[in-house]
């Protein structure tokens, strides 16, 4: 069984990402939390790359900037993110939208 240090929720938000030597590519976050997220994508990534993210929630109008993620773990067409670096701002966000979200089954 994994164990995570935090809850992560089902959400499905468009995410923009970079590392240092690749241009900016596209994706969905389909599962948060205030240590990191899920992405699927068409994009390649390899675990341990650095990448900046900017996540747009739906009921923001701006996107929550990611300064500094690690890639923890690559499937075909998915990835796990480690915040390394998100601002007070940006963790205050995700805890807004971690605490409005309605679990299942509850």
């Amino acid at each position: 069984m994994e164990l995570r240090d935090n809850e992560r929720i089902p959400v499905d938000f468009p995410v923009l990402f970079a590392d240092a030597e690749s241009g900016i590519k596209n994706g969905t976050v389909y599962n948060l939390s205030l240590g990191g997220c899920a992405v699927s994508t068409m994009a390649m990534v390899e675990p341990g790359t650095n990448l900046t993210l900017s996540i747009r929630t739906s009921n923001q109008s701006l996107p929550i900037t990611v300064e500094r993620a690690a890639v923890r773990w690559t499937a075909l067409g998915e990835f796990g993110l480690e915040f390394i670096h998100l601002g007070i701002d940006g963790k205050e966000r995700i805890r807004r939208i971690l605490e409005s979200t309605p679990r299942v089954g509850n």
